[in-house]
């Protein structure tokens, strides 16, 4: 099985109190917050890449609610009836 990317980084010294403050507030090590840190990354940058229906559709926003079918087609009218209703 290949060896990952061994990474040797010179950090200035407010990222290295981060890291270290990152290391003693998780108990993890350094190499750990190296790679959560570079996957929360990838997955920030990557999802500016996705087609933003395709983010709603995964939160589960698109079909969750309920009315008529047609409602795209008729929203003026039928807000204008539930308006009326409160009147």
């Amino acid at each position: 099985m290949p060896k990952g990317l061994r990474l040797s980084a010179r950090l200035d010294p407010e990222l290295a109190k981060k890291l270290n403050y990152l290391r003693r507030r998780t108990r993890a090590t350094t190499t750990e917050v190296v790679r959560r840190s570079i996957d929360h990354y990838y997955r920030a940058v990557s999802s500016e890449d996705s087609d933003v229906g395709e983010a709603i559709e995964a939160t589960g926003f698109i079909g969750c609610g309920e009315g008529p079918v047609d409602l795209s087609d008729r929203y003026k009218a039928e807000l204008g009836a539930s308006l009326s209703k409160k009147s």
